[in-house]
């Protein structure tokens, strides 16, 4: 069993130092990083795979698809299908610039929607609301009003209401 773990293990070792080096290019510190390798399996002749953790995957294999399925196929040869090589760390501190102090509540006009008839037009920012739904208008944008009640927003320079 040994010597067909070697391969595995080969390749494992790869998958984990490519993850390695993506994590130390995106400036992860490397004694903060932390790996777990998988192993997807399944009985041979199975079209579904369970992940279990690649230390003694056979066994835990086993293991897991007991406790899964309720029985075990311990006769059955069991074939690795994917292995995985999840290396994490803590996010990095990114730093950017910082906003400036918020000067008041920005007014918006608030409209409801059943008040705004045929023809009715808005110029953003504004808010439409209704049971349903609410609308955010943004700056530069306008709202009209058809004869069936349906919001036709144009999103864009939009001029002043006529």
């Amino acid at each position: 069993a040994a010597d067909r773990d070697e391969p595995m293990r080969t390749v494992l070792d790869g998958l984990e130092a490519d993850g390695r080096q993506g994590m130390l290019a995106e400036g992860a510190d490397v004694r903060t990083l932390t790996v777990e390798l998988r192993v997807d399996a399944r009985y041979r002749g199975q079209s579904f795979e369970l992940g279990v953790a690649a230390e003694n995957w056979i066994a835990r294999f086993h293991e897991a698809h007991a406790e899964r399925y309720g029985y075990q196929r311990l006769e059955t040869p069991v074939e690795a299908v994917t292995l995985r090589a999840i290396v994490s760390a803590p996010p990095v501190a990114v730093e950017g610039p910082a906003l400036e102090a918020a000067s008041g509540p920005v007014a918006t006009p608030r409209y409801a929607r059943a008040a705004l008839g045929d023809g009715a037009r808005l110029a953003g920012p504004a808010i439409v609301e209704d049971d349903w739904s609410t609308v955010v208008l943004p700056p530069g944008a306008g709202l009209g009003v058809d004869g069936h009640g349906h919001l036709h927003i144009e999103v864009g320079e939009v001029g002043e209401p006529e």
